[in-house]
């Protein structure tokens, strides 16, 4: 029994066992889920700020448009990143158990 609780430390040693034990604190941790909710709701401010404006007449209409544009790449971006800690953290099976990583990574990939 001894080999075995050594072997595991020995694994976690490796760069992909730190790296991998690094992710599922992140993973787990009470600031991810908070960055991430508050992100959300900056997400959903954006796409409700979003509106019909013409880019020929009105000049602050292509600046409104570039950043929107903009904060939606950061948004996903950040979804992709926190999608990446999760499966690397928790590993692709404990991930996809639960359905609302499911919906994410289904909101991400069409993003």
């Amino acid at each position: 029994e001894m080999v075995e609780e050594e072997d595991a430390e020995d694994e976690d040693l490796t760069c992909l066992g730190w790296l991998r034990h690094i992710f599922l604190r992140m993973a787990e941790s009470e600031i991810l889920s908070l960055l991430t909710i508050f992100t959300i709701f900056l997400n959903v401010g954006a796409m409700a700020s979003d509106h019909d404006c013409d880019l020929l007449e009105q000049a602050y209409c292509r600046t409104f448009k570039r950043d929107l544009e903009l904060a939606n790449i950061t948004f996903t971006f950040f979804f992709a990143l926190e999608l990446v800690i999760k499966v690397v953290g928790l590993g692709p099976v404990m991930y996809l158990k639960d359905s609302s990583n499911m919906f994410d990574m289904i909101i991400v990939t069409l993003s």
